[in-house]
Order: C-alpha cells, then sequence, then structure tokens
C-alpha cells in the first residue's frame, strides 16, 4: 500500500506529465473531402500550437501539407475560424504571423506563394475567414477584416482574383464588394459563379437575435468584379438567418428562426427555409430545431431540449435534405434524419 504524503496545495508531483497529455494532436477540425481524399487541420502543442493541413492516404496513413514556418490559423474577429480552401490541386489559406492568405499545391515539399500584401494601400492590415472558391478556381471571395492602429476595424465581404499554378504571382489587394454593415459571415457562391449570398447584421444586435440573408449578382469586367442586383431575401426584424447554401437547382437553402407568438409556430424554431424564383418560403414543414443551439421546453413544459445540427442537400437536384442534431428528450436523441423537402425544386 502507498503511503500517503503530504505537500503544501498546488505543489504535489502528478504521476501525468503535462508533456504526455499534450503529446498527441488536437481533434481534427474542418474535415474536408476534396478529390477523393480527407483534409482536415489539427493543431500541434507540441509545436508550439501550429496548426498544418493534414491529408488521410489510400493506405491510411497521414501526411501533413503545412510546411514548417507556416500555422494555419486566422485572427478575424479574434475568435479565427475556418480560414483555409481547397481549390484543384491547391490550398488557398491564412498563415498566422503575418495573416496573409498564401497558395500552396498540395506537396509537403511546395513553398507557399503570397496572394496578399503586408498591408493594405491604407495601411491597414488584413484578416481573413470563411474562404471560398469559384467552380473554376479563379474567383476567391472571403470575410476581410481591415484592422487599424486607432480605430476600429471594417469588415467586408472581399475578392481576389487568383491565377494558375504556372502563372507569375504579385500580392494584389483584395476587392471589397459588400461594405456597410458592421460584421459579414458566410459568404457562398452559386454552381455557375455567377450570384453570391452573404450574412450581415449590425450593432446592437447579435447574429442570432436579427441578422440578414442578401444576395447579388457578380459582374465581371475589365475593371474586376462588383456585385449588381443586391437584394436582402431574408431576416431582418426579428428573425434570423444561418446556413446559407445554393442548391445545385440554383435554389438558395438557408436556415431561419424568428421571434414568433406560438411556440409551436414553424417560425419559432430553426427551419429550413428556400430563396427561389424571388420568393422566400419554408421549405419543411415540421416544427423541429434544425441548426445552431437552443434551449427551451416544449408547449407542456415536460423536458428541457438543446439541439445542434448541421444539414445537407440530397442529391444533385435536391428534393430532400439530411441533418444531424443531438437533444435531450424522451425520443432518445442524437440522431440523422432525411427529409422531403415542401415540394420538389
Amino acid at each position: 500500500m502507498t503511503t500517503p504524503r503530504l505537500a503544501p496545495f498546488g505543489s504535489w508531483e502528478s504521476p501525468l506529465a503535462l508533456a504526455t497529455l499534450f503529446a498527441r494532436p488536437s481533434p481534427p477540425m474542418y474535415p474536408t473531402l476534396h478529390e477523393g481524399r480527407t483534409y482536415w487541420l489539427e493543431g500541434r502543442a507540441q509545436e508550439g500550437g501550429r496548426v498544418v493541413l493534414v491529408r488521410q492516404e489510400p493506405d491510411g496513413g497521414e501526411t501533413c501539407i503545412t510546411p514548417r514556418g507556416f500555422n494555419v490559423r486566422t485572427r478575424a474577429h479574434e475568435y479565427g475560424g475556418r480560414c483555409f480552401v481547397l481549390t484543384g490541386d491547391s490550398v488557398v489559406f491564412s498563415n498566422f504571423s503575418d495573416q496573409r492568405l498564401y497558395r500552396q499545391r498540395l506537396d509537403p515539399e511546395a513553398a507557399p506563394i503570397a496572394l496578399t500584401p503586408e498591408r493594405n494601400a491604407d495601411g491597414s492590415h488584413a484578416r481573413f475567414a470563411d474562404l471560398r472558391m469559384s467552380a473554376d478556381g479563379r474567383l476567391l471571395v472571403f470575410v476581410c477584416e481591415r484592422a487599424y492602429e486607432g480605430a476600429p476595424p471594417i469588415n467586408t465581404i472581399a475578392a481576389l482574383s487568383v491565377v494558375g499554378d504556372a502563372d507569375p504571382v504579385q500580392p494584389a489587394e483584395p476587392v471589397d464588394l459588400v461594405t456597410g454593415p458592421d460584421f459579414v459571415a458566410s459568404p457562398e457562391l452559386s454552381v455557375d459563379g455567377r450570384r453570391i449570398a452573404w450574412l450581415q447584421w449590425s450593432h446592437p444586435a447579435m447574429p442570432w437575435d436579427r441578422s440578414e440573408l442578401a444576395v447579388a449578382e457578380l459582374h465581371h469586367s475589365a475593371d474586376g468584379v462588383r456585385l449588381v442586383n443586391a437584394t436582402v431575401v431574408a431576416g431582418g426584424g426579428r428573425c434570423s438567418v444561418c446556413q446559407p447554401m445554393f442548391g445545385r437547382d440554383g435554389a438558395l437553402y438557408f436556415v431561419m428562426d424568428c421571434d414568433a407568438a406560438g411556440e409551436t409556430d414553424p417560425n419559432n424554431f430553426w427551419n429550413l427555409h428556400v430563396y427561389s424564383g424571388g420568393v422566400t418560403s419554408g421549405a419543411l414543414h415540421r416544427s423541429w430545431p434544425n441548426s445552431g443551439s437552443r434551449t427551451g421546453f416544449s408547449a407542456a413544459g415536460a423536458w428541457s431540449r438543446w439541439a445542434w445540427a448541421s444539414w445537407w442537400l440530397c442529391g444533385p437536384m435536391p428534393r430532400a435534405i439530411g441533418w444531424c442534431g443531438s437533444t435531450r428528450s424522451p425520443e432518445g436523441w442524437p440522431r440523422c434524419r432525411r427529409l422531403s423537402l415542401s415540394s420538389p425544386c
């Protein structure tokens, strides 16, 4: 039997060393399928918390794509978030030390090439998040936070033309597409690359209290790219919106929650909606919480409910959606469901 040993509070020796605790990488972040391979980000405590892009090989092995000296991480909004996008045989990512965007071939030996300058023309430092690439791999859109010394940052949806791997690269300042709202998020490009959707909100609202979904056409010319016919299609008032996504049918799907009067009102839950043909309508009839996180009670007040979910479109011309969530209820969640849309697309 081990004899107990007394020691001053906080000074006892643990049999579990910190090196052992942090020897393994962090859980995978932002898993992504790209051209038949799985990629993800992982943090490595033994490398000072450096975040790297990892690929799983056909034999089950893993390859670190990010070379030493680079750290796939962003300070946008200080929270950070997803800051890479895979396109063809390359990845575009934000590097933590200088917050610039880089492009790298998906080869551990390939050197990343800077796409953005160290400073913008107005002296600001840019931070990037929510990167999206057009289907042809030529237009990159993202959230751009311009950080100033002694002044509040400015948040925009911005774009950058991306040349091919064989073309020479000169760092270029992004072009602002959306300005005005205090915050912007979730830029999404349509499959044909002709339209863009995004979320926006302003102080003092939080995005889960009041936010808007806007959509516009992308107009390309010799002077660059700009937006035309920008329109708010959902949200605002007492409604909030999240998770916009274009279907292959051209319709824009999203999740919306409104502060409705009745607990059983379908608008009083995170429900899937669709914007198509200039009309916004509910895509589901069921009053189930479908996205975000929410705490509340059923109409009878008998049990508490918490839900988190992701949703996706089923098939190239979607007639159904899938979603996964978790709930504390007599039904014994979590589970995944496949639900038909309220009307075929």
